[in-house]
């Protein structure tokens, strides 16, 4: 999906995709992405299960990122903003579960088992609410900027390799 405005997705599953994401959103505005899953995408360290770019206002509801071969979510620019995932979950990911970047906010999202950060939010504004963090192989939730404009509340972080929360 590339440069599209009003977007919607809805009940789509991308799995076993050999040497890509599962889904590339990129330059994207005004959009929504529900129930949708991407699963034992990839080959190497940057096939993302959700790779994200310069999206500005989509928001994903009850998506599954889940054993791919790299990030779970991964928005890679700063200049994405007023993005928000809904319940949405990353399990068993060769990366982080969720790594994003911009204005995002999180509430009841979920991330298990992944090898690196459940969380590594790189943020000029991000909102965690309700979320959790267990047995990830790195932080629980890692905020890379330093924590400006930060919200973190009513979270739980488990069982995770390295810290609870890293700011």
């Amino acid at each position: 999906i590339q440069k599209a405005i009003n977007f919607f997705s809805e009940n789509v599953i991308s799995t076993q995709n050999s040497s890509s994401s599962g889904f590339k959103i990129a330059t994207v505005l005004d959009s929504e992405i529900r129930n949708n899953e991407s699963s034992y995408n990839g080959i190497g360290g940057s096939d993302h299960g959700f790779s994200m770019s310069g999206n500005k206002r989509v928001s994903f509801y009850n998506c599954s990122a889940i054993g791919n071969a790299g990030n779970g979510f991964s928005y890679s620019t700063l200049s994405s903003e007023g993005n928000s995932f809904y319940s949405c979950f990353a399990e068993g990911n060769t990366g982080d579960g969720f790594d994003l970047s911009g204005v995002v906010s999180l509430f009841s999202c979920r991330s298990f088992g992944n090898d690196l950060d459940g969380f590594e939010i790189n943020v000029s504004s991000c909102i965690l609410d309700a979320c959790i963090a267990k047995d990830n192989g790195g932080d629980g939730i890692e905020v890379s900027s330093g924590g400006d404009n930060a919200i973190i509340q009513n979270c739980f972080l488990s069982d995770n390799d390295a810290f609870g929360i890293d700011i």
